[in-house]
């Protein structure tokens, strides 16, 4: 697994070169009880932070966003498993990632563009819609 945490962290490593060379954004490595994680963190509130939490070498869970996304990505394969999480990071750093919440209710569906078209995750708590449903609110974040 080690080394699936050394190749995802020099993909966030490239993908935010740019964004943390200017200032525009701090990367941290992060190691506990449970294991390494990788924290991006915008200076703008108006962009998307990414968490990465390393589960094991079929499983990354990745945070992105504001609004408690979790994104689980399992594989038995790692080139798969590298490459949506890099297809994740780069949405958030240019600003592709969006997610849209819908009034009256706890839920939340995120998208982004994946390596295979568009990735899409939902998050619904509970749920009290009235008559009608909710409309839908689009919260986009601005790229670093």
């Amino acid at each position: 697994m080690l080394e699936l945490v050394r190749e995802i962290q020099g993909l966030l490593e490239e993908e935010v070169r740019d964004a943390v060379a200017s200032g525009w954004a701090e990367m941290r490595v992060e190691e506990s009880e449970v294991g390494l994680s990788l924290h991006l963190e915008p200076v703008k509130l108006s962009s998307a932070p990414l968490e990465i939490y390393f589960d094991s070498a079929e499983l990354v869970i990745c945070s992105p966003g504001r609004k408690g996304i979790s994104v689980e990505i399992f594989s038995e394969e790692p080139g798969e498993v590298k490459g949506r999480v890099q297809a994740l990071a780069a949405a958030v750093v240019r600003g592709h990632y969006v997610e849209r919440l819908r009034e009256g209710t706890s839920e939340i569906v995120a998208e982004w563009p994946g390596p295979e078209g568009k990735e899409k995750v939902t998050r619904e708590a509970l749920s009290f819609a009235g008559a009608g449903g909710g409309r839908w609110h689009t919260l986009a974040y601005e790229p670093y």
